[in-house]
């Protein structure tokens, strides 16, 4: 996950991520999802206010560099 990292810390943090590290934690976590939709509603709720926190980061981080080039 070195490639998402900042997003993965984000997600666990609000509870909607779980880190995992092989494949049969992976299968368990997903059965243990799969049992238990309240558990499952509210990760996913948790993971969906993080992209809707997330989205439009970079179009914010291309205005800002314009607005940062444009004083050079």
């Amino acid at each position: 996950m070195e490639n998402f990292e900042e997003i993965a810390k984000q997600l666990t943090a609000a509870g909607g991520g779980i880190q995992v590290g092989d494949g049969k934690t992976l299968g368990k976590e997903m059965l243990r999802l799969a049992q238990n939709p309240e558990d499952y509603e509210q990760r996913a709720s948790a993971a969906y206010g993080v992209v809707l926190k997330s989205r439009g980061a970079v179009m914010r981080n291309l205005d800002h560099m314009v607005r940062l080039i444009g004083r050079a």
